[in-house]
């Protein structure tokens, strides 16, 4: 935004994934669970997104289901101990004038993260997971730009991006996009106050 944010609100809770609204007849864990057709069973999902059973399947002699049994993975969504809130919007102020709405679900049929910029002359758009984003001129063209090749790895490039950063900095090659320590504080103070403003019910300053 280039100015600070000014004031934040913010709304949400976890009112479905608690252990009242659990199936009759539920275990503690996927793997010994009776009702194999929940739409929240474990093993159906990381058998279906290998890619995310990366971060508890390490061996090559054990499969998927056999690292999976009773690990924290395991857990039943309705009785695993969380304490997270499983949908919340934030609304943000600048300094500036510019607001920006940030959306979570646990509530979407895929996993993504979209964004949308609105400006003056148009907007940009774009689907992390598609690789790709447009930007959509008012009373013009539509481009869009393929970052397939750029965007792959931990966090769609941004773990290599962010070692990269830090690399040229201890090189003393900083760039116009270094994002150093003072802005890190007020992305948290923007994190805490939102936090405060769900528990209250209350618009927080910065």
């Amino acid at each position: 935004m280039g100015k600070p944010c000014t004031r934040v609100s913010s709304f949400g809770s976890l009112s479905y994934f608690i252990e009242k609204n659990a199936p009759e007849e539920s275990a503690l864990y996927c793997s010994d669970c009776p009702i194999k057709d929940c739409i929240y069973n474990a093993q159906a999902f990381y058998l279906t997104h290998p890619s995310w059973a990366k971060y508890f399947h390490q061996s090559e002699e054990r499969s998927v289901t056999d690292d999976l049994r009773h690990s924290r993975y395991d857990r039943c969504v309705f009785k695993s101990e969380n304490d997270v809130v499983d949908h919340e919007v934030t609304i943000m102020e600048f300094e500036n004038g510019a607001t920006a709405c940030h959306t979570m679900t646990a509530f979407s049929k895929d996993i993504y993260r979209d964004i949308k910029i609105h400006g003056a002359k148009g907007e940009l758009v774009g689907v992390v997971e598609s690789n790709r984003f447009e930007v959509r001129l008012f009373g013009g063209e539509t481009k869009v730009y393929d970052i397939s090749e750029a965007a792959v790895g931990g966090h769609c490039g941004g773990d290599i991006g962010l070692r990269n950063e830090l690399y040229d900095v201890l090189c003393d090659r900083v760039n116009k996009n270094t994002s150093f320590l003072e802005v890190s504080v007020d992305s948290h103070r923007m994190a805490f106050q939102a936090e405060n403003s769900r528990i209250s019910g209350e618009v927080k300053k910065i």
